[in-house]
């Protein structure tokens, strides 16, 4: 495509496409902004589904690699699985954190403002 074909084709999405997640960052790609990586999925996806002329709906192309993390995806934490160990691990680092920042807080306050006024 020309590169005055691309601001057209910016144009008429921003004039006639729906509006829904996706538009804004397809708009900004069109017209030469750096995008990120999670506007880029919201762009293309957008673009994938014709603006979401539909509905605003899951698009169902299960093979796509963006379909995990496609904005109007019902399942996005389907595909994430986390094992009870993992999942445990986490929990006791968390807990371990928070006794040490608590621990400290107390020492914090136990001290009489000592040293507050150095």
């Amino acid at each position: 495509m020309k590169n005055e074909d691309v601001l057209k084709h910016a144009d008429d999405v921003e004039k006639n496409w729906m509006l829904a997640k996706g538009k804004n960052e397809l708009i900004k790609h069109l017209r030469g902004e750096r995008l990120s990586s999670t506007d880029a999925i919201k762009a293309k996806c957008y673009e994938c589904m014709g603006g979401y002329g539909d509905d605003k709906i899951d698009c169902g192309v299960t093979i796509c690699p963006l379909h995990p993390i496609m904005p109007y995806n019902e399942n996005k934490r389907a595909g994430r699985i986390v094992s009870e160990e993992t999942k445990k691990k986490a929990s006791d680092r968390f807990k371990e954190m928070w006794a040490k920042k608590k621990a400290g807080e107390e020492g914090k306050n136990g001290n009489g403002g000592a040293g507050d006024n150095e």
